[in-house]
């Protein structure tokens, strides 16, 4: 919550920063590039948390359950105007690959995952001139998960012993009370993106709608879902 507040805050300085600075220019028209749309690749770093699932199930409150990992991505977007409005419409597809570990008293697990991610926004467009714009955006995504695999490991008794899951499979658990992970979520975001001339650079925000694995035995319930801070750099043509 803190991170999401201090993104959210981050947002409003650059889009409010960006808003007066336009006004004070007098620039009230919109470059080509801004007006016509823009395609764009980029490559993106997110710090990633997975709220509500432990390798270790022994906690009694999901709320004090998360892993915090690392996503990589390689993204290609585009986005075309929505009639002669400085709004634009944008939809894109990004090839996610994201890892967390938790180790301790000589056991640890590593957690792999490996998705395609559909993101579709609606962007306003703020042109300052000189082919320089910001795009505040808000959208939803739908992921699907091509692989995810946990790696246990145990140096306790001397020699590595290294086990691996399939964590969509049913009997994921071992004791038959929960189910394997969803291969499709729903999802949301929201973030700004900053265009000069041919580079361009993002910072976002997103989430999960519904949860990308439950579990549920008596007084133990898990659902879990990811949280992620993005920032992606590239070029847009």
């Amino acid at each position: 919550m803190k991170k999401l507040k201090l993104l959210l805050a981050v947002i409003l300085f650059l889009v409010g920063t960006v808003t007066v600075s336009a006004q004070f220019m007098g620039n009230s028209k919109t470059s080509n590039r801004s007006s016509d749309g823009y395609s764009s690749f980029r490559i993106g770093y997110a710090p990633t948390t997975l709220k509500g699932y432990a390798f270790d199930r022994e906690y009694e409150d999901s709320d004090d359950v998360f892993l915090n990992g690392h996503t990589f991505s390689i993204n290609y977007s585009f986005a075309k105007p929505i009639s002669a409005s400085p709004v634009l419409w944008e939809a894109g597809l990004s090839l996610e690959f994201g890892l967390w570990h938790d180790h301790g008293n000589g056991f640890g697990s590593d957690l792999y995952l490996g998705s395609l991610n559909v993101p579709i926004n609606i962007m306003y467009v703020l042109s300052l001139g000189n082919d320089i714009n910001i795009y505040p955006y808000a959208g939803i995504n739908g992921r699907l998960y091509v692989f995810g695999s946990e790696r246990e490991y145990d140096y306790a008794s001397g020699a590595k012993e290294t086990k691996y899951y399939n964590i969509y499979d049913d009997n994921y658990w071992g004791d038959g009370t929960g189910t394997g992970a969803k291969r499709f979520t729903f999802g949301y975001q929201a973030g700004v993106r900053l265009g000069i001339s041919r580079f361009f650079a993002s910072i976002g925000y997103s989430g999960d709608f519904i949860p990308f694995m439950e579990y549920d035995e008596n007084e133990l319930s898990y659902k879990s879902k990811m949280e992620r801070i993005e920032i992606g750099l590239g070029i847009r043509f």
